[in-house]
Protein backbone atom coordinates (compact mmCIF):
# COMPACT_ATOMS: atom_id res chain seq x y z
CA UNK A 1 0.00 0.00 0.00
CA UNK A 2 1.71 3.55 -0.70
CA UNK A 3 -0.31 6.23 1.02
CA UNK A 4 0.84 9.27 0.19
CA UNK A 5 -0.19 12.73 2.56
CA UNK A 6 0.59 15.94 1.55
CA UNK A 7 0.99 19.06 3.51
CA UNK A 8 -2.52 20.31 3.12
CA UNK A 9 -3.98 16.74 4.23
CA UNK A 10 -1.77 17.27 7.69
CA UNK A 11 -2.87 20.77 8.66
CA UNK A 12 -6.76 19.84 7.52
CA UNK A 13 -6.65 16.65 10.27
CA UNK A 14 -4.65 18.59 13.05
CA UNK A 15 -7.44 21.21 12.27
CA UNK A 16 -10.35 18.89 12.91
CA UNK A 17 -8.68 16.44 15.42
CA UNK A 18 -6.64 18.94 17.90
CA UNK A 19 -7.89 19.73 21.41
CA UNK A 20 -6.38 22.89 22.27
CA UNK A 21 -8.85 25.28 23.33
CA UNK A 22 -12.22 22.86 22.42
CA UNK A 23 -12.78 23.42 26.69
CA UNK A 24 -12.01 27.05 26.84
CA UNK A 25 -8.29 28.91 27.16
CA UNK A 26 -8.33 28.18 30.97
CA UNK A 27 -9.37 24.04 30.57
CA UNK A 28 -6.61 21.93 32.35
CA UNK A 29 -8.11 18.67 32.45
CA UNK A 30 -8.54 18.18 28.45
CA UNK A 31 -10.08 15.11 27.55
CA UNK A 32 -10.90 14.25 31.05
CA UNK A 33 -14.14 16.91 30.68
CA UNK A 34 -15.65 13.42 28.83
CA UNK A 35 -15.58 11.56 31.73
CA UNK A 36 -19.54 12.08 33.38
CA UNK A 37 -20.30 11.41 37.33
CA UNK A 38 -22.22 8.45 36.15
CA UNK A 39 -18.98 7.37 34.43
CA UNK A 40 -17.42 7.28 37.51
CA UNK A 41 -20.31 6.14 39.69
CA UNK A 42 -20.35 2.86 36.95
CA UNK A 43 -16.56 2.45 36.91
CA UNK A 44 -16.80 2.29 41.07
CA UNK A 45 -18.89 -0.61 40.48
CA UNK A 46 -16.41 -2.55 38.52
CA UNK A 47 -14.17 -2.56 42.01
CA UNK A 48 -14.88 -6.49 43.56
CA UNK A 49 -12.02 -6.33 45.79
CA UNK A 50 -9.79 -3.67 47.77
CA UNK A 51 -6.55 -4.79 46.01
CA UNK A 52 -4.18 -1.78 45.44
CA UNK A 53 -1.29 -1.85 42.74
CA UNK A 54 0.85 0.44 41.10
CA UNK A 55 0.36 1.35 37.58
CA UNK A 56 4.01 2.94 37.19
CA UNK A 57 6.89 0.87 35.82
CA UNK A 58 10.43 1.49 37.28
CA UNK A 59 13.04 4.01 35.74
CA UNK A 60 16.37 2.24 36.28
CA UNK A 61 18.98 0.40 33.73
CA UNK A 62 16.43 -2.67 33.67
CA UNK A 63 14.05 -0.24 32.95
CA UNK A 64 11.10 -0.81 30.00
CA UNK A 65 13.33 -0.21 26.66
CA UNK A 66 14.46 -4.17 24.96
CA UNK A 67 16.25 -3.08 22.09
CA UNK A 68 13.36 -3.30 19.77
CA UNK A 69 13.67 0.48 18.65
CA UNK A 70 16.75 1.36 17.40
CA UNK A 71 18.82 3.66 19.91
CA UNK A 72 16.37 3.61 22.47
CA UNK A 73 18.18 3.61 25.98
CA UNK A 74 16.55 2.58 29.40
CA UNK A 75 17.14 5.56 31.80
CA UNK A 76 20.13 6.68 32.96
CA UNK A 77 20.43 8.21 36.86
CA UNK A 78 22.70 10.38 37.90
CA UNK A 79 23.43 11.61 41.30
CA UNK A 80 24.42 15.71 40.80
CA UNK A 81 24.40 16.48 44.74
CA UNK A 82 23.58 13.98 47.68
CA UNK A 83 23.41 14.20 51.37
CA UNK A 84 27.40 13.06 51.54
CA UNK A 85 28.14 16.30 49.71
CA UNK A 86 26.66 18.41 52.33
CA UNK A 87 27.99 16.32 55.59
CA UNK A 88 31.60 16.34 53.19
CA UNK A 89 31.64 20.52 53.65
CA UNK A 90 31.34 20.59 49.53
CA UNK A 91 27.85 23.01 49.82
CA UNK A 92 29.20 25.34 52.17
CA UNK A 93 29.90 27.74 49.67
CA UNK A 94 25.95 29.06 49.39
CA UNK A 95 24.37 27.75 52.45
CA UNK A 96 22.47 25.47 50.71
CA UNK A 97 21.91 22.18 51.85
CA UNK A 98 20.92 20.17 49.22
CA UNK A 99 20.16 16.84 47.02
CA UNK A 100 19.73 16.79 43.66
CA UNK A 101 19.63 14.32 40.94
CA UNK A 102 18.88 14.06 36.95
CA UNK A 103 17.03 11.28 34.94
CA UNK A 104 18.08 11.12 31.84
CA UNK A 105 15.48 8.90 29.42
CA UNK A 106 14.42 8.74 25.63
CA UNK A 107 10.35 10.51 25.54
CA UNK A 108 8.47 7.57 24.64
CA UNK A 109 10.39 5.26 26.76
CA UNK A 110 8.11 4.77 29.62
CA UNK A 111 4.45 5.50 31.17
CA UNK A 112 4.55 8.31 28.55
Amino acid sequence: MDIKVGRKAIAEATAKLKNWGRWGKDDQIGTLNHVRPEDIVKAASLIRTGKVFALGIPLDREGPQTGLFGGRFNPIHQMLATGTDAIAGQQDWNKIRYADDTLMLCVQGATH
